[in-house]
This record gives C-alpha cells, structure tokens and sequence, in this order.
C-alpha cells in the first residue's frame, strides 16, 4: 500500500512539475524534487506515526488531557471526501503536538476555492497561516502542497523555504482534518463550518 502510494504521489506531482500548471508547484530550484520526496515518505506512512509520537508524551508534558481528543481524530474511520462539504467550511483550528506537549488554538476563517482549475485551501487569519493545492489521492485522502506565512506576508508555495506538505481526510459527517507530519512532531488542522 506504501509503494502505491508512492507511485500514485509521485505521477501526480511530476506531471504538474512537467506541466507546470500550479502556482503551488513552480520549480525554483532542484531541491523541489528532493523536498517532495522527503515529504511523500512522510505522507504515505498516514496517522499511524503521529499516534505513536502521540501516544509516546511522556507524563508531565503540556495539556496531556487533551491527549483522547487528539487520538479520537488521528484513529477515526476515515470516509470518503465530499467536496461539497469543503466548500462549507469556513473555520480551522490548529492542534500542534511536539515532544513538550499538546498546544491547541483558536477556530480562524479560512476557505476552500477552486484556483486555476485545482481545489485550493487557505486559512485568511490569525498569526499563522498556510495556504496551498490539494490534489486527490483517492476517494478518501487528498495531499496538501503548499506553504507558510505569518500575518498578512504574501502567500507562499511549495518548494519555498515554508514548504509544507500534509494529507486530508474526512473524520465524521461533518468533520475534516488536514495532517501535516514532521520530523518533532505534527500539526492538525482541525475544520468547523
């Protein structure tokens, strides 16, 4: 499953590289190829890594009771992706968890478009903000390319310096997450209508 996940990444992202079709994915340099790979050696593992870094906090890290929730979101059956839905949701929060603890904020406005023909998310407040292209891997998981800001600095994309990569999927009825993997830890982006 790994390898065909792999596969179905890579086909897809160099197809736009060749093309050149997304802004998300402009080449400005040879390190694209390398920071993509990385980032789709971290995507294909899915959640399991993120609930055994979770599950791994050692007593006394920060808001450890919020641990069940985090688990709750990371192991739930994860359903088919209804774009419809996306279009509705106008809210994210952010749930960040590294080797310190559980940091969880605030809902901010953000939105689902369309942009030169692909789907494209973007948070539109508060201090952090990442924005960029979703390109569906299946009928359950769509990958995340794109960048980081802070405030109101013009938007990045993938293959900049605030190059980040995640997958999507579909939680609940009404409920989605975007997973973004790193090396000390992980990030979810946890969406409300």
């Amino acid at each position: 499953m790994k390898h065909t996940f792999l596969l179905a990444l890579f086909m897809v992202a160099f197809q736009l590289l060749a093309q050149n079709t997304s802004p998300s994915l402009t080449v400005r340099d040879a390190d694209l190829r390398l920071a993509l790979t990385n980032d789709s050696i971290q995507l294909s593992e899915g959640v399991k890594p993120s609930i055994s870094y979770l599950l791994s906090l050692p007593e006394g890290s920060y808001a450890l009771d919020e641990k069940p929730y985090v688990h709750q979101l990371l192991a739930a059956e994860k359903l088919n992706i209804n774009l419809d839905d996306l279009a509705l949701l106008r809210r994210v929060r952010s749930i960040r968890v590294d080797n310190t603890g559980i940091y969880s904020y605030s809902y901010f406005k953000c939105h689902f478009s369309q942009r030169d023909g692909t789907l494209f998310f973007q948070k539109t407040a508060g201090s952090q903000r990442k924005s960029g292209y979703l390109y569906r891997l299946d009928s359950k998981r769509f990958f995340f390319l794109g960048g980081s800001t802070v405030n109101d600095d013009p938007l990045t994309h993938y293959g900049s310096d605030s190059s980040v990569a995640g997958m999507l999927y579909r939680v609940g009825a009404a409920r989605y997450i975007l997973l973004f993997p790193s090396d000390h830890g992980f990030e979810i982006y946890e969406f409300a209508k």
